[in-house]
């Protein structure tokens, strides 16, 4: 039987810190589900999490390396602390999308393009009315930090 996370997975480019100067590194190289260090997945708990290894290039300091290992979500470049959980995206874009779903007042999926799938996925703790806002701001701190 095929589920929804069957199709639904990390996308083919990511950010990470980079190990070497903490800036914002690309990361790509889809990471081989079977083999991880430690539970990659875990959909019950809506908490995407593990070790592999991924090429990752660092525009910054110039940091290449073709086996980087990362442990996602600790090394998520994009990290957002809301009422004390962690909320990562991928990229940038990616966390404008999340933000984006978050301040919508129908928060219906559809209009969100590429990341539509990943906003299925957001753990509740993010959407509860209670939350948004801190999760809309957080994300927005974190964003003009980076700018």
């Amino acid at each position: 039987m095929t589920h929804i996370y069957d199709w639904f997975s990390f996308p083919q480019y990511f950010s990470v810190s980079c190990p070497k100067c903490s800036a914002e590194a690309r990361a790509s190289e889809l990471p081989n589900l079977k083999n991880v260090n430690n539970e990659l997945v875990r959909y019950k708990q809506e908490v995407v999490s593990g070790s592999f290894k991924c090429e990752v290039s660092c525009l910054k300091c110039g940091y290449q390396s073709d086996s980087t290992e990362i442990d996602w979500v600790d090394d998520a470049y994009w990290r957002f602390e809301v009422k004390g959980k962690i909320l990562w995206a991928w990229s940038k874009e990616h966390a404008l999308t999340i933000r984006d779903y978050l301040a919508s007042t129908d928060r219906r999926e559809e209009g969100f393009g590429v990341y539509r799938a990943s906003l299925l996925h957001l753990p509740k703790h993010f959407k509860l009315s209670k939350h948004r806002a801190a999760a809309v701001k957080s994300i927005d701190n974190v964003i003009a930090q980076h700018i």
